[in-house]
């Protein structure tokens, strides 16, 4: 094989290997959109497409109209890629493998699920060569919900005492594009989405990307594709298989295009869920009438 073709098949598979060892959501066990105020801008179609937030996100943006690579500037804004959440609404994942929360193996604290939305950095270099104000600021205001975790998909617990989540970090897809690029690097290096975006210790913030440029930022993510990064600490839970995104605020749309695991944390996979009881009812209903049905045959 030709030497050339076999260190680029290398380079491309050290890249995938981030998000290769990634986990996702995996299913959706429950959506209602609620009052959705968003729409693609190029369609107008509004983003109810529960399964869009499923799995590993696309490296390109609106890849049919106007492509360009996944960045930190340059959010998706597709039906595809994104599911959106209104006031009144609800949306609860199954992830694709547990979280094990306790023992904490890989710091401090357990930043065990990342949550992406479409959220982009607002660009205020002359050039549009993406770099960051002296206070880094999104394009548009960030969205917030009440998020719940639970083990088994039926006993739930609210994080952060209740109260609403503001999910306002940006995400990055490329280590080796640029910000407005409009296809993906001849070589790829992925960002890796099972790796919480830390700034000495904590959960990286806005403030984290302050008055940088688009290689300064790559740098301080350190591998990261960035997202909002939620701590699994003093929950009670030593696992976690489901995530439950609700109570947007009126005239709020939290529009989620991924949401994935640590994978330092990642356990076995979550199985789907068992029948409630009124599902039994009904499974035992249903067989009582095919026994009949078979009775009345023979």
């Amino acid at each position: 094989m030709n030497k050339t073709i076999v260190t680029t098949l290398v380079a491309v598979a050290i890249g995938l290997a981030g998000q290769a060892n990634a986990q996702f959501a995996g299913a959706v066990v429950d959506y209602t959109p609620g009052t959705l105020l968003n729409s693609e801008w190029d369609t107008g179609q509004p983003f109810n497409n529960p399964n869009a937030v499923l799995g590993q996100p696309g490296g390109m943006c609106d890849p049919n109209t106007w492509p360009n690579v996944y960045s930190l500037f340059n959010p998706p804004d597709d039906t595809t890629a994104l599911t959106g959440i209104g006031a009144g609404g609800q949306l609860t994942l199954q992830l694709q493998n547990y979280v094990n929360v306790s023992p904490v193996t890989v710091s401090p604290v357990a930043y065990g699920i990342g949550v992406w939305s479409n959220v982009g950095l607002r660009d205020v270099s002359a050039g549009y060569v993406g770099t960051t104000g002296s206070s880094a600021a999104t394009i548009s205001p960030p969205s917030s919900a009440v998020v719940s975790v639970s083990a088994d998909g039926f006993h739930w617990i609210t994080l952060n005492s209740g109260s609403a989540i503001t999910f306002g970090m940006p995400g990055n897809y490329y280590l080796n594009a640029g910000p407005y690029d409009s296809s993906a690097p001849a070589t790829p290096q992925l960002a890796n989405f099972g790796q919480p975006f830390i700034v000495s210790g904590s959960a990286g913030t806005l403030s984290s990307l302050d008055g940088k440029t688009n290689d300064q930022l790559l740098a301080t993510l350190n591998g990261s594709a960035g997202g909002t990064w939620l701590s699994l600490d003093g929950l009670g839970l030593d696992k976690v298989g489901y995530i439950r995104f609700s109570d947007v605020p009126d005239n709020e749309e939290l529009d989620l295009s991924t949401v994935s695991i640590n994978s330092s944390l990642a356990g076995a996979p979550v199985p789907a869920p068992e029948p409630t009881g009124t599902a039994f009812l009904l499974i035992g209903a249903l067989a009582l009438v095919s026994a009949k049905k078979r009775g009345r045959r023979e």
